[in-house]
């Protein structure tokens, strides 16, 4: 008798400890996490910084164009190499590397033409599973229209400026 008695008592613990452990949780997370503002990725500009830092940030990006389904062939048949930043909503990866590729494409202005396809946005899934996008971000390197070369994943500054001047050379 005493036995089942401790099991019911040790069984009441687990449960009160699980439903008080589960409601903190709920309480906790639901407090901690910050309200989304926007879907595209961030800007590397910081609010408090002001309107000059942000003219600054500005004048060092490079002309970046949004593509999808209806300007993309044109874009990658130009007779410079593109470049083309596959991203989607919520890639946190995506998100650190747009500043990045924006400053790499002031940079390399007049040697190659930059520019961003938001996969899972207005069609332009098709387009990720033509070039067989697996993974985001995802860059492909256009010379007329072929692809010459191709970097997955967030890449530091000069590594994406060495890997574009490979690609020149191609």
């Amino acid at each position: 008798m005493k036995s089942k008695i401790v099991i019911v008592v040790l069984f009441l613990v687990v449960v009160i400890g699980l439903v008080v452990l589960l409601s903190g949780r709920k309480e906790k997370s639901s407090s901690n996490v910050p309200p989304a503002v926007s879907n595209a990725p961030a800007a590397n500009v910081p609010a408090e910084k002001g309107e000059t830092k942000k003219e600054e940030a500005k004048a060092k990006e490079g002309d970046v164009v949004s593509l999808d389904e209806s300007n993309f062939d044109e874009f990658i048949n130009s007779e410079l190499p593109t470049v083309v930043d596959f991203w989607q909503t919520g890639c946190g990866a995506c998100m650190m590397l747009e500043p990045v590729f924006k400053e790499v494409a002031g940079e390399m202005k007049g040697k190659m033409k930059f520019a961003m396809c938001q996969i899972d946005y207005n069609g332009n899934e098709k387009l990720a599973y033509k070039y067989r996008i697996e993974a985001t971000p995802t860059i492909i390197v256009f010379k007329k229209g072929k692809e010459v070369g191709r970097i997955i994943g967030y890449r530091e500054k000069e590594s994406l400026l060495d890997a574009f001047k490979d690609f020149l050379k191609r």
